[in-house]
């Protein structure tokens, strides 16, 4: 009867100690699953407060920036995307939170309501009069940012709260969890070890030995005192004996077994745990890297639609000044001492316009226009732009062969491949070295045609086969995170496919990198010569055009320009007004020449609208910065006539010819 309570115990105890053990296990991995999915909650809404914070300090900017139509419209944007932040972030959040995002919301509102009034205000006949009501509006602008800030910040605060209460919880489950499970596997080993040890101690051992003399006596080998029920009685006790010997034995077998086994489980619980910890993280990784590059987006389509606009300002100061200048040449004579100093002055507008180009592109706006052209002069021109970028460490050389022929590219696209060779070679080298830029022909030709090639060379570290062989994958690189982003030769490549160009590479570490480009030659004459003639402006016949041109200083050098080439002009202000002056003439005009981006209605409203009264009206677009990407479809891909500014005179006569002359 001791035997099997013996036994009865050391299975009890175990199978007891066990259960217990996965239960606290399993209670207190689903407690650290509960608090990780509010750690991961909390933390998607910290993110979303990061990406409202940014938004909120765009808006800020483009609202102080100035009230015309295309701020007003980015910051309509920006609003929008502040409600769907809002919104995000309301979802399961109490009515303290969702309250003060309610006001967010109401103040981005009543701001961009003030920024409109503004704009009505500055439009009027005498906007000066409107000064004091303007300084009020400002003034309860101020006061309505700083109660958002506030606001916000009070939302920020308690989010950040929220969110490290959970991390700070988290690492306390998870340190008690891993001890828990570590410590009460180990206890349970220690526990079974030392009852067993007992038992064969205080049980089997002295069995065995009763076991052995019992068979011994039963076979004569010594002599024991008989019991009182005689030798048969021995010899059943020790067969009695023996079968509880072998019975524990198989106990023994069994108990080794279990052991085994739960221990086996532990350590598979302990791995998927381990696993699901890492798959956790990662999730997490990809998340965070989904966020970031989402803000990244939302900052750069702000940053682009704010560069767009400070270039539609600024296309159209260079147009004045490029334009008037070619004017005023074109009325002095040429011994005139001050001529010199005109020309000097439209060169620097035709450099300026080189960094508008620029904007453009950061705006990913610039309308793809492909035209005859000379490498050298666009390089040229991007001389003291490309030198300034590779800094004072890293000398810039260029060697340029004369009178090359032209080739067909977008100017906009040849600047930032030189651009971007210039940086990729800048980051290549290690301390001082020289970036060398030739450009001629000669070097090869391809089914008889000549090339005319570039050559971007550098003294830097070079590149191993592998690297090269990946270069120009976009997202690529071997930069630090914070240098690069691995978008640089990709775009160069697609650029050069793109304008049925060419590109090789040299290469090897230690050696310096060249990267060669190859264009096809033409004989057509190159349209970005530098001008040593007066540009003569076209005579025409008398043709009726309607100018529509918010602009009054662009409006003014274009209405000049095509009055004096022979044209009769009607001048319109914005969309509104050309719909009527349209109607007003029954049509009658031969061309319509309109800005793109105007107040009230922009270029392509005014041409649906005058379309319904004249179906084959002719339109010629003018534009330095196309917001509207229907527009910008248009013009690429339809072939919609259309002049960037900044334009020469002869530019904007030369393709009214052309667009009128044209059935």
């Amino acid at each position: 009867m001791k035997i099997t309570s013996h036994i009865g115990a050391l299975l009890v105890t175990s199978t007891v100690l066990g259960v217990a053990l996965v239960g606290g296990v399993y209670t207190a991995f689903s407690e650290l699953q509960e608090v990780d999915r509010g750690t991961f909650e909390w933390d998607l809404q910290k993110k979303e407060i990061e990406a409202l914070e940014d938004n909120l300090k765009f808006f800020f900017l483009i609202t102080d920036l100035g009230q015309s139509s295309y701020l007003e419209k980015s910051a309509d944007d920006l609003q929008g995307q502040i409600k769907e932040h809002v919104e995000r972030i309301g979802v399961g959040s109490g009515d303290f939170m969702s309250s003060r995002l309610a006001k967010i919301t109401e103040c981005t509102e009543t701001i961009l309501g003030s920024v409109r009034r503004i704009a009505i205000l500055l439009q009027a006949d005498d906007p000066e009069a409107n000064g004091g009501v303007i300084a009020e509006i400002e003034l309860e602008n101020d006061e309505e940012i700083n109660v958002l800030m506030e606001e916000f910040e009070l939302i920020k605060r308690g989010v950040n709260k929220n969110h490290s209460e959970y991390v700070e919880r988290g690492i306390v489950l998870r340190s008690r969890f891993l001890v828990l499970l570590l410590s009460g596997g180990l206890l349970y080993i220690c526990l079974l070890t030392l009852l067993w040890r007992w038992t064969s101690k205080t049980v089997i051992d002295p069995v065995k030995e009763l076991t052995r003399e019992a068979e011994k006596a039963e076979d004569g080998d010594q002599e024991i005192k008989p019991l009182s029920g005689g030798p048969y009685e021995v010899k059943v006790l020790g067969r009695a004996i023996s079968g509880l010997v072998h019975s524990l034995g198989q106990h023994q077998e069994i108990l080794e077994e279990t052991v085994k086994i739960r221990t086996q489980e532990l350590v598979r619980a302990n791995e998927d745990l381990l696993e699901e910890i890492v798959q956790r993280e990662r999730a997490e990784d990809a998340l965070r890297l989904h966020e970031e590059k989402k803000r990244d987006d939302h900052k750069m389509e702000a940053l682009g639609r704010l560069a767009g606009g400070v270039a539609h300002d600024f296309n159209n100061l260079l147009t004045a000044i490029v334009g008037y200048s070619d004017l005023s040449i074109n009325r002095m004579d040429e011994e005139d001492p001050e001529i010199e100093s005109l020309k000097q002055i439209r060169l620097a507008g035709e450099r300026a316009s080189v960094l508008t180009r620029q904007l453009l592109l950061l705006g990913r706006k610039q309308v793809l226009d492909q035209v005859y052209l000379s490498l050298g002069v666009v390089a040229s021109n991007m001389q003291k732009i490309l030198q300034s970028m590779l800094g004072e460490k890293v000398s810039l050389v260029m060697e340029i062969e004369p009178d090359l022929p032209s080739i067909h590219a977008d100017q906009g696209q040849l600047e930032q491949v030189l651009m971007n060779l210039a940086v990729n070679a800048r980051d290549a080298i290690d301390g001082f070295g020289t970036v060398k830029m030739t450009i001629g022909t000669g070097e090869r030709e391809i089914d008889g045609a000549e090339q005319v090639h570039l050559y971007v060379e550098d003294d830097g570290q070079g590149m191993n086969k592998e690297t090269k062989a990946r270069m120009f994958e976009p997202y690529f690189t071997t930069k630090p995170l914070e240098k690069g982003t691995g978008l640089g030769l990709s775009i160069v490549y697609g650029i050069i496919q793109q304008n049925e160009g060419e590109v090789e590479v040299v290469s090897s570490p230690g050696k310096g990198t060249t990267m060669r480009l190859f264009f096809s030659a033409s004989d057509v004459p190159p349209i970005n010569m530098p001008s040593t003639v007066r540009e003569q402006i076209p005579a025409a016949d008398q043709k009726k055009i309607l100018l529509v041109e918010d602009e009054d200083v662009v409006r003014g050098l274009a209405f000049s320009t095509l009055e004096y080439a022979g044209y009769e002009v009607t001048q319109a202000s914005d969309g509104v007004e050309a719909v009527a002056l349209f109607k007003a003439h029954s049509g009658e005009f031969d061309l319509v020449v309109t800005d793109v981006v105007m107040p009230r209605m922009g270029g392509r409203e005014l041409v649906q609208q005058i379309s319904r009264e004249k179906p084959d009206v002719k339109v010629l677009y003018i534009s330095g910065h196309i917001a509207d990407d229907e527009v910008q479809a248009e013009i690429n891909n339809n072939g919609v006539p259309f002049l960037p500014k900044p334009f020469k005179p002869s530019e904007l006569v030369s393709r009214v010819l052309e667009v009128i002359a044209k059935g």
